[in-house]
């Protein structure tokens, strides 16, 4: 990353302050599903609309586009709630 890029970061509803999934940033998908959670690019921009899950845009000042980045813990804690089975509270 160079001294010129610009982080602006959406806050998921809850934030995650979990540690069963690993702290990290993923891409979105360029095609396909993603290798995390086998959600497609089109799923992940929704929940992102719907503010669901944690996110950041790495872009240059002026810049129409940038990298789009999700927090995996927050998307692994998303999916959670729509388990079913396991052990129960």
């Amino acid at each position: 990353m160079t001294k010129h890029m610009i982080l602006t970061e959406t806050e998921a509803p809850n934030p995650v302050s979990d540690e069963t999934y690993p702290a990290k940033w993923i891409r979105l998908p360029t095609r396909g599903r993603c290798p995390h959670t086998g959600l497609s690019r089109a799923a992940y921009y929704e929940l992102i609309k719907a503010s669901r899950i944690r996110t950041a845009n790495l872009k240059r000042p002026g810049a129409l586009r940038g990298t789009r980045l999700v927090w995996l813990p927050s998307i692994m804690t998303y999916l959670d709630r729509f388990a079913t089975g396991g052990a129960e509270n």
